[in-house]
């Protein structure tokens, strides 16, 4: 869906006129950059250069170098001074430059989750399953199962890691892929300060296992177990997930601004034929959070049993659908179950209903997906008369929305 544009966190890229002399004179040489000496602070860049400029002579006259290279990308992590990204700005060598900024998971919901006890032998998620479903339409088991007749559509979960050793995701992941490291070491580990994002990932996968039976989960890890990481552990991920096939990504955690480096990654989503589903965010605000109010993104808000949205749940003209997000039972790490609250949770509802559809109709273009989600949502705007127009077309319905998928 179009979405009001945000300010721009980037500088303005500036273009460098290089004068032409005539006749027989000589060419004004292009000025050299100083390069900045490695004492004092450093930071990470991330840089689009212009078709057919060499990465290493552009850091090197900057006094920068080169840390790695998104794969499959022409976007490049450089280390230089705290000043690079500026300097970097005004280059007609650069599309554009902008600082490998922090990305958070959104806030918890209702505080950290509460863990069921550790003794349960059997999913007990029975009675909770049910009331999800009834929500959101979404029939049990094997409805839809097998129409598809092809490969399982695959939905990338970029978040925490997800703990392989739970019963319940048990053949239902891919090998992953840590966007942090850039090894195929995904898997959950308490690596962080406080370790208050551990087992997140794992819950967002199983809310997609349980509602997407013929979905393969591809666990991306772009957090550490304290839910933050950065912009190039989100790029490589999102850059990861469309290399290996995946027609959703699952993406619950923000960034305080706008980037250039995804705008352009998000454009792209359509022609391989992605869906990338974002959090609103917790905070009970209207502003737009990057990436939920970005174009080609579709951004999910939470409402309760009532419909009436969550108190914590974000809002505004950029919100597509909403779904559940309340007292959200799934698996957690080490092989538990937890109940969490929280707009990160709502998501893979409406990754789950998107893996749902195309489990019938892969062929369907993204935009079709995007587009059957929301016409079938049912509106809650009588449950927030408050709130207009700012809760999206309103709750996810599944089975409506395979209904429209018939048509398309």
């Amino acid at each position: 869906m179009a979405k009001p544009s945000l300010a721009l966190g980037l500088l303005a890229l500036v273009a460098l006129v290089s004068g032409c002399g005539g006749g027989g004179a000589s060419p004004s040489p292009t000025p050299t950059p100083t390069p900045t000496p490695p004492a004092g602070n450093r930071s990470t860049v991330l840089v689009r250069p212009q078709t057919g400029v060499s990465i290493t002579a552009l850091a090197s006259r900057y006094g920068a170098t080169v840390e790695e290279q998104v794969p499959g990308s022409n976007i490049y992590a450089l280390i230089g001074s705290d000043d690079l990204k500026t300097r970097l700005s005004s280059d007609s060598e650069v599309l554009s430059a902008e600082d490998d900024d922090e990305v958070l998971a959104p806030e918890p919901a209702n505080g950290d989750p509460f863990h069921f006890p550790t003794d349960f032998q059997a999913d007990p998620l029975t009675s909770f399953d049910t009331n999800l479903r009834g929500m959101i339409d979404a029939p049990p088991g094997s409805f839809g199962r097998g129409r598809a007749g092809g490969a399982p559509i695959i939905v990338a979960v970029l978040d925490t890691g997800v703990s392989r050793a739970h019963p319940a995701l048990q053949g239902r992941l891919l090998p992953g892929y840590n966007g942090i490291t850039g090894s195929s070491d995904e898997g959950e580990v308490a690596d962080g300060t406080h370790n208050r994002g551990m087992g997140h990932g794992t819950m967002v996968a199983g809310v997609i296992a349980r509602l997407a039976p013929d979905a393969k989960i591809l666990p991306i890890r772009v957090l550490n177990a304290d839910g933050v990481g950065s912009l190039l552990s989100i790029t490589k991920g999102i850059e990861y997930a469309l290399a290996n096939g995946a027609r959703v990504i699952n993406l619950s955690c923000g960034i305080g601004r706008r980037s250039d480096v995804l705008d352009d990654v998000f454009s792209g989503l359509a022609e391989k034929g992605a869906i990338l589903v974002a959090s609103a965010g917790n905070e009970n605000v209207s502003a737009g959070p990057y990436p939920a109010a970005a174009e080609h993104v579709l951004a999910v808000a939470a409402v309760e049993s009532d419909r009436t949205k969550s108190k914590y749940s974000n809002y505004g003209p950029w919100v597509d659908v909403v779904a559940p997000g309340t007292g959200m039972e799934s698996s957690w790490w080490q092989g538990g179950y937890a109940r969490w609250s929280g707009t990160s949770f709502a998501t893979p509802c409406v990754a789950a209903e998107a893996a749902f559809i195309l489990a019938s109709y892969p062929k369907l273009k993204s935009d079709d997906i995007e587009s059957c989600i929301r016409s079938s949502a049912l509106s809650v705007d009588e449950a927030n008369p408050a709130l207009t127009g700012q809760l999206g077309k309103g709750l996810v319905q599944f089975r409506a929305a395979l209904v429209k998928a018939k048509d398309k």
